[in-house]
């Protein structure tokens, strides 16, 4: 996605131009071993100068093993801190009909999901034994590079 800021002095402003700020592009992360359960049903981002904002759902087919977590769609200002990433996740237990709430965050060009009870990643057992069925979905924002 190409970056419509900063407009320069004396540069005729079109409308096509402000329509095109902040327009959500579909994009393919690298995921880890969580690929072979399931899949994206979406990944969207959207960036307005150096302010990037991603939704996703993830929808397991499958028993995940390891830690959920998914490539960036645009580097992170602070490569690694996540001092500067904002959002939350619902993370949704079909079998048992019940919902977690989880705080997204970066770890290096990845981007993880913190459990909002335990406090630890989202993995294959927390906060409960994923399995067929279940989802995740997230919403967050970020500074990029």
């Amino acid at each position: 996605m190409t970056k419509h800021f900063p407009f320069t002095a004396l540069n005729i402003l079109k409308a096509s131009d402000l329509n095109a700020i902040g327009e959500w592009t579909d994009y393919t992360p690298a995921t880890n071993s969580w690929s072979s359960a399931g899949s994206f049903d979406f990944v969207r981002y959207a960036e307005i100068n150096e302010v990037v904002l991603v939704k996703f759902r993830f929808n397991l087919t499958g028993t995940p093993t390891g830690t959920f977590e998914f490539s960036q769609p645009v580097v992170e200002v602070s490569a690694g801190s996540p001092s500067g990433a904002a959002g939350t996740a619902s993370l949704r237990d079909a079998s048992a009909g019940t919902g977690y709430v989880g705080n997204n965050f970066m770890t290096g060009t990845v981007i993880r999901i913190a459990d909002s009870t335990s406090l630890f990643s989202v993995n294959a057992t927390t906060p409960f034994t994923w399995a067929s069925g279940d989802s995740i979905r997230g919403l967050m924002i970020y500074d990029a590079a």
